[in-house]
C-alpha cells in the first residue's frame, strides 16, 4: 500500500505541474481558452504538500525551527536564484532598492511559494496535534470566515475568485487542512473503488460547466461553486490515480515511469523557470504546435540546470553557515 500511495502522489504532482504550466500557455495556443487548469493544479500542490508532511511525521520528530528551516531550504534557494536571473535580465529594472528587498520576501509573480511558507507555520502544529476533533474545530470556523469573506470581497461583474489575493490563499489553507485529514485517513481514501473514475469525470464536468455558465450569464455570485467542487475533485482524482490502470503506468513501461518521475521531481523548477521560457524569442517566434514543442524542450533543460544550480548553491550555504 505504501508504494501505491507514493506512486499516486507522484502522479498527482506530475499532473499538477502540467495543469499549472498549461494555464500559463494561453498565448501559445490558437485559442487562448485552451490555457486553463491553473487553479486545479495549485489545489493539487497544496493538497499533496499537506498529505506529504502528514505522512512523513516530521512535525512529530523535529522542533519547529529545525523543521521550518528544512522546508525553507527546499524552496527558497531555487526561488532566489530565479529572481536574481530575472534581475540580471532586466525584468525588475524599475524597482527601488526597498522594492527589490521585498521581492525576495514575497514576489507576487511567484506568490505560490511564499504563501506555502506562511501556511507551513500553522500546518506544523496542526499535524503535530492532529485529531479529528481538532479538524472539526478548525474547519468549521475557517468555512464561516470563508463565507463571510466571500460575500464581502467577490466582484459581481467578473469571475475574480482565481485572481491573486489573500482570499485565494485562504482557500488553499482550507485545502491544506483537508490534506491533513486525508493524510491521516490515507489507507481508506487512496483506494480506488468502482465508479470513482466516473465520479471524477462528473465533478470535472460540473466544475467547468459552472464556470462556463457564469461566464456566459454573468451570474458571478456563484463563483464559490468552483472552490466547493475542488475538494471532491481532489479526492476522486487521488482515488482514481490509485487504481490499477494508473499503477500500470509504472509497471509496464520503464520509459513512462522515468518521464513521470523526472517531471515530478522538477515541479518546483518548472514552475519557477517557465515564465522566462514561454516569453523567449525561441518560443514565440514559432507557430503552433512547434512553439509548444520548443517550450517543453527548453523548460525541461532549464529546470534541470536550475535544480543542479540550486543543489550547488545550497551546499555552499551549508558550508558557510557551518563554519
Amino acid at each position: 500500500m505504501f508504494v501505491a500511495i507514493n506512486q499516486s502522489l507522484l502522479l498527482l504532482r506530475f499532473f499538477a505541474i502540467i495543469l499549472i504550466t498549461n494555464s500559463h500557455l494561453d498565448s501559445l495556443y490558437p485559442n487562448p481558452k485552451f490555457g486553463t487548469g491553473g487553479a486545479l493544479g495549485n489545489s493539487i500542490f497544496f493538497f499533496i504538500s499537506a498529505i506529504g508532511i502528514t505522512l512523513s511525521n516530521s512535525p512529530l520528530t523535529q522542533s519547529f525551527i529545525s523543521w521550518y528551516k528544512n522546508r525553507g531550504s527546499r524552496v527558497l534557494p531555487s526561488l532566489w536564484l530565479v529572481l536574481l536571473l530575472l534581475i540580471f535580465l532586466g525584468h525588475y529594472n524599475h524597482l527601488a532598492i526597498e522594492q527589490l528587498a521585498l521581492l525576495f520576501i514575497f514576489p507576487k509573480e511567484f506568490w505560490f511559494l511564499p504563501a506555502l511558507m506562511v501556511m507551513y507555520i500553522p500546518l506544523f502544529f496542526i499535524v503535530r496535534h492532529y485529531s479529528f476533533n481538532l479538524f472539526v474545530k478548525l474547519i468549521i470556523p475557517l468555512c464561516v470566515i470563508y463565507s463571510l469573506w466571500y460575500l464581502w470581497s467577490y466582484e459581481p461583474t467578473r469571475f475574480s475568485i482565481e485572481d491573486f489575493g489573500l482570499f485565494k490563499v485562504f482557500f488553499y489553507l482550507i485545502v491544506m487542512l483537508f490534506g491533513v485529514y486525508i493524510g491521516n485517513n490515507i489507507d481508506d481514501i487512496f483506494r480506488y473503488q468502482k465508479h470513482d473514475l466516473l465520479k471524477l469525470l462528473l465533478v470535472t464536468l460540473l466544475y467547468f460547466a459552472s464556470k462556463f455558465f457564469m461566464l456566459k450569464t454573468g451570474r458571478y455570485e456563484w463563483q464559490f461553486i468552483t472552490h466547493l467542487l475542488t475538494l471532491p475533485w481532489l479526492v476522486y482524482l487521488a482515488k482514481t490515480f490509485s487504481g490499477n490502470y494508473f499503477k500500470s503506468l509504472f509497471d509496464t513501461s520503464r520509459y513512462r515511469k522515468l518521464v513521470i518521475t523526472i517531471v515530478a521531481s522538477l515541479t518546483l523548477e518548472i514552475y519557477l523557470i517557465q515564465s522566462i521560457i514561454y516569453n523567449s524569442h525561441a518560443v514565440t517566434s514559432n507557430i503552433f504546435p512547434v512553439n509548444l514543442l520548443v517550450f517543453i524542450l527548453l523548460v525541461m533543460l532549464s529546470a534541470f540546470v536550475l535544480q543542479k544550480a540550486t543543489i550547488f548553491t545550497r551546499s555552499i550555504l551549508v558550508r558557510v553557515v557551518s563554519r
